[in-house]
């Protein structure tokens, strides 16, 4: 039954405003002959796995600075129909927002043919309804270029910083970790061997990880330092809780049967959050969640007990990291069952992790 159209204005109302502010590029009718370079197959691999990115930031990862060349290729590898690209729309007084890239289904069947995609699922770009989900995507894939360009410059390095920074860039789609699938690096370390003898999990959770970015120092079959990065979008503490837990158990003994058993230790855990307002209060609700437990003495002795996921897990504030500030925040060496008195209240401990000096270091060693 169709309405009148006073009902059908009032049942349309507030429908698609999200996606009216997107500006989408057109693609001409006709675009110039294009040779596709490796350069052109790693770019689309970045998008594959870290969804979307802007001008800037390519053009810093891919040509090591922003210019005509940088611009011109991006705009023929959306012409061609490899790259969408999109940005806020805006009125004509306050200027243009930079193009935001993401790959395409035909970019996609690229990487297949190439052998280059990062991991075995299907993939179809998302049905955007507003620019705003578009923000978290585009301020990691811009922070993890700005890392690279910290890491480089301390390593004394130029040119292109996916080259040039001292660790490899790895997304959320090829930084994924399932328990289900996960199998143990083939040469694991002395320390991932050497288990021990007991691990509680306490509030910990096997589940699926999926970091927003993996930073790996090292050759490809053996790395030496992973830190994984998870930049939180809620703002809200207890919507992480879950994902801590499932950390937890992975620092405890998930890492052993993954891909990192050949490091010298368990993975870094950065917690990274928008704001400084937000960091107490995740440390603080981290502190119920950590509790996972291992001992080489008997089951019920905890005098020698320890806590990866105390040691291994930091928190610090996109701005810090982007000025490259290694200063984080732990939750307290121990839970909060364990501490008695005015040692039972939460006191964050400081730490200074130096993601730029890491590569520096020989072999990473100063991790």
């Amino acid at each position: 039954m169709s309405l009148d159209p006073l009902a059908e204005r009032i049942a349309t109302a507030g429908v698609g405003l999200g996606a009216l502010g997107i500006q989408w590029g057109r693609r001409p009718a006709a675009h110039r002959p294009c040779q596709i370079t490796e350069r052109d197959v790693r770019l689309l691999a970045f998008l594959h796995d870290f969804n979307y990115a802007t001008t800037t930031t390519l053009a810093a990862l891919f040509w090591g600075r922003l210019g005509t060349a940088a611009q011109e290729r991006l705009k023929l590898l959306h012409d061609i129909g490899f790259l969408d690209r999109l940005r806020p729309r805006v009125s004509r007084t306050q200027g243009s927002c930079e193009w935001i890239y993401r790959l395409t289904a035909l970019g996609w069947r690229l990487l297949l043919d190439a052998d280059a995609a990062v991991d075995g699922h299907d993939y179809e770009p998302a049905e955007l309804t507003s620019i705003s989900y578009v923000e978290h995507d585009v301020q990691v894939s811009a922070l993890v270029a700005q890392l690279a360009a910290l890491a480089a410059r301390a390593a004394g390095c130029s040119g292109p910083l996916i080259d040039a920074a001292p660790f490899r860039i790895v997304g959320p789609r090829g930084g994924a970790i399932d328990p289900r699938y996960e199998t143990a690096a083939p040469n694991p370390s002395k320390y991932a061997d050497d288990a021990p003898t007991f691990v509680r999990l306490e509030a910990a959770v096997r589940g699926i990880l999926k970091p927003d970015a993996t930073l790996l120092w090292g050759p490809l079959d053996a790395p030496q330092v992973a830190v994984l990065i998870e930049y939180d979008r809620t703002r809200r503490a207890t919507k992480q809780l879950d994902r801590l837990r499932r950390y937890d158990w992975f620092l405890a003994e998930g890492w052993r049967e993954s891909r990192y058993a050949a490091l010298p230790t368990e993975p870094i855990v950065l917690v990274v959050t928008a704001s400084e307002r937000q960091l107490e209060p995740f440390v603080r609700a981290a502190d119920g969640a950590l509790t996972a437990w291992s001992s080489n003495d008997s089951p019920g002795h905890r005098a020698h007990a320890f806590h990866p996921g105390r040691e291994q897990v930091g928190f610090t504030t996109r701005d810090r990291l982007l000025a490259g500030d290694g200063e984080l925040l732990q939750v307290p060496p121990t839970p909060p069952s364990e501490r008695h008195g005015r040692d039972r209240a939460c006191a964050p401990a400081g730490y200074t992790l130096e993601l730029d000096r890491i590569g520096v270091t020989a072999d990473g060693a100063g991790a």
